[in-house]
């Protein structure tokens, strides 16, 4: 493996590796509708491996490195709160098919086009918990100084430890890929592309293995824009170094074509 690759997260898919937000708290429950766990068949049962985002009855959107396995073997869960105890609102599907963007590279630096697609067997709608997400409407917002700006996610809170039950939220800022860049070193320099798009590293949250596929969303004119959806950073999670995410903007004629 490149040496500088080995010092990037993967995984979520990893084995016994789950995406953790650290630094989060319990999110307000069904505060973040558009959230789902993608879960991993495992025997007669199923684990949440990733985080997902429903773009609408039919179609969820996660990272690439999240949709490896077969689709039958992996399942959408919607509308929920406590990973262990389903919610009133709760809805779930099995994949019919999942699609990798066709440029995806597991091996290269940064894993580029880290942007997946998920369509469902069976359709899941909106309701008191479930809401589709709203994506950018074009690409000439960069989301850096937007105020108010979160990333959630089911993941481990500390190496090691538990799953949370609960959904956890944490507030962060947009910043440039030129900050993001120069807070990685050569990894930012090599790893992020103008097609994903970097959250905080001031010393109080972090994305980390197993958040990935999972939502980066922010505050326009009083719309939540999911801008991004999870896809690495620096082993160790740091809160002291960004968290990389797809930047969604940069695919929408893509997820469109298939979606609708």
């Amino acid at each position: 493996m490149n040496a500088v690759l080995a010092v990037l997260l993967v995984a979520a898919v990893a084995e016994g590796q789950n995406e953790r937000i650290v630094g989060g708290q319990d999110a307000v429950p069904h505060s973040h509708p558009w959230q789902a766990s993608l879960r991993r068949r495992d025997g007669n049962s199923w684990s949440h491996i990733c985080g997902a985002v429903m773009i609408n009855r039919n179609w969820a959107l996660t990272a690439a490195h999240c949709i490896e396995s077969p689709a039958s073997d992996l399942q959408v869960v919607a509308g929920g709160h406590f990973l262990q105890t389903p919610s009133q609102y709760e809805s779930s599907s099995v994949a019919s098919r999942v699609i990798q963007h066709s440029s995806y590279d597991s091996n290269g630096i940064g894993f580029p086009n880290d942007i997946g697609l998920i369509e469902l067997v069976s359709p899941i709608d909106e309701n008191g918990g479930i809401k589709y997400a709203t994506l950018p409407p074009n690409d000439s917002n960069d989301y850096s100084g937007v105020a108010e700006c979160y990333i959630t996610g089911w993941g481990r809170t500390t190496d090691g430890g538990p799953l949370p039950n609960a959904l956890q939220v944490t507030p962060t800022n947009v910043i440039t890929n030129s900050a993001c860049r120069s807070a990685l070193g050569i990894t930012g320099f090599l790893g992020v592309r103008d097609t994903n798009v970097c959250v905080d590293g001031s010393g109080s949250s972090s994305a980390c293995n197993g958040d990935s596929g999972g939502p980066a969303v922010c505050n326009v004119n009083g719309e939540m824009h999911v801008v991004g959806v999870t896809s690495w950073g620096l082993t160790g999670c740091p809160v002291s170094s960004p968290s990389v995410y797809t930047r969604n903007s940069k695919y929408l004629s893509w997820i469109r074509g298939y979606t609708g």
